[in-house]
């Protein structure tokens, strides 16, 4: 299953890797958790794309990406809790790296 197809505005969060109903902060594969940020997301399904994610990121929303160093983790992470980064925002660069 690809990311794009399980990333939804009803499962999807910032500010951390994945968050219970109540909105507490976990681990992004326990089972209490019920949103996910994009890294979280990678992580519960087992994949880790984040050198693809970081590319798509440069390419379509390069003046979202303010961390040096220009590691693919600290990309996916800066652009996931950027205040202008919504849920289709997200779904768009998934497609376009094919995750």
């Amino acid at each position: 299953m690809k990311l794009y197809e399980t990333i939804n505005a009803a499962n999807w969060c910032k500010h951390a890797l994945a968050k219970t109903r109540a909105g507490c902060i976990v681990g992004s594969t326990r089972p209490s958790a019920v949103t996910w940020c994009l890294m979280g997301m990678q992580y519960r399904l087992g994949r880790r794309v984040e050198s693809r994610l970081a590319e798509a990121i440069v390419s379509l929303y390069p003046k979202r990406v303010n961390v040096y160093p220009r590691k693919a983790r600290y990309i996916v992470i800066s652009f996931n809790d950027h205040p202008d980064t919504t849920v289709e925002d997200v779904i768009r660069v998934c497609k376009l790296a094919d995750v």
